[in-house]
């Protein structure tokens, strides 16, 4: 009786879960996402994209497409109002200036532009008064980015427990880093195709630029992250490019923002029409997408988690990514934002930064 009561429990709960999703879905997210003009021109504008900006050499050449990772000059400070402050723990607000240089052209230097999104911000939890031997870095979703927020969306005091410090980093235009106010949405990623590929080339160039000032000037024996949403589209990407990263665990991730639009309707056109947008789409992000690229993570450092009832980024996003790096798919009956059952994903997560090598080797 008892294991019915919760079956029928973990039912409603999931039922919830999915009807939070839709609605955030509907009000929040598709109405944002329509291209403009006819499906003609939709096509015409991106297959322009495509023949003007997709270099292949860039597949290969990292560092030449989104720069070499440089240890960056870190100003930090102790935090104020910090949830994890109050519990005795060393809290840092860290600061430095973002290196990401402009590619696509006139937008790339408007991208650039925006001040407030020039210095890149992140939070360190100490675990205890020291740093430890190994920091997670935890990367947000869309309209994240709060600081003080997303110590209550993590686990943070879970990692804290087991000896690990947290490091809370902070995406292109958001949080400390939007230009416009909280009540407005962030810029980026936005509807314009240019200026989203741009920032995460800035996403890029500011994780590794974390990444390497934690092994480096921090001396961690191992960094590793964990993003959630979009910080898990971030987080599947960095897993191709950066192979310092000792361990990658991508978080009901988007993985394909084609796929995203075609599920929600925002193709426009005929059948036809929706197929060749949706190559297109692929083909116009082919240069950021972690689908094209190989992990650079030994694969049995990372997994992909996915919500069983998550009907924002859907359990197949997750699935695409974790099929394409051949890594485990650990699924939980929640929502993407009622994540109710997430523990046993951060179950896994403990485990595998447990079984890190004790001698340091990445």
């Amino acid at each position: 009786m008892r294991r019915v009561l919760a079956t029928k429990r973990q039912h409603a709960v999931g039922a919830l879960a999915g009807g939070v999703d839709r609605l955030f879905n509907a009000n929040v997210l598709k109405a944002k996402r329509a291209p403009k003009g006819s499906p003609e021109e939709y096509i015409e504008t991106l297959g322009a994209f495509v023949a003007r900006w997709n270099d292949p050499r860039w597949v290969e050449d990292i560092d030449g497409f989104f720069g070499a990772p440089q240890v960056p000059d870190v100003t930090r400070a102790r935090a104020r109002l910090s949830a994890a402050s109050a519990r005795g723990r060393t809290v840092e607000d860290l600061r430095y200036p973002s290196p990401h240089v402009p590619y696509f052209g006139e937008v790339g230097e408007r991208f650039a532009a925006f001040e407030a999104n020039r210095q890149v911000h992140a939070r360190r939890i100490l675990a205890g008064p020291l740093p430890a031997r190994t920091a997670i870095v935890l990367v947000h979703g869309y309209l994240g980015g709060s600081l003080g927020a997303e110590e209550w969306v993590w686990p943070v005091e879970a990692f804290s427990r087991r000896g690990v410090d947290v490091v809370l980093a902070v995406l292109p235009f958001h949080g400390n880093r939007h230009d416009g106010g909280l009540s407005r949405p962030p810029r980026w990623p936005g509807p314009d195709l240019t200026f989203a590929l741009e920032g995460f080339r800035q996403v890029v160039a500011d994780l590794r630029a974390l990444v390497a000032w934690l092994r480096q000037a921090e001396g961690y024996a191992h960094v590793g992250m964990m993003g959630m949403s979009l910080g898990g589209f971030s987080t599947a990407l960095l897993a191709t490019v950066e192979p310092q990263l000792s361990f990658a665990v991508p978080y009901i991730p988007l993985a394909s923002v084609a796929d995203w639009s075609r599920d929600a309707g925002q193709l426009p056109g005929n059948a036809r029409q929706r197929d060749e947008i949706h190559r297109l789409l692929e083909d116009a992000h082919a240069l950021i997408s972690p689908l094209r690229r190989p992990r650079v993570v030994p694969r049995e450092r990372c997994f992909v988690a996915v919500a069983e009832r998550d009907a924002i980024t859907p359990m197949s996003h997750g699935a695409r990514i974790a099929q394409h790096f051949d890594v485990p798919l650990e699924v939980f009956p929640g929502g993407h934002i009622l994540q109710s059952g997430r523990a046993r994903a951060f179950r896994r997560l403990h485990q595998l930064i447990d079984s890190l090598p004790q001698e340091g080797a990445a």
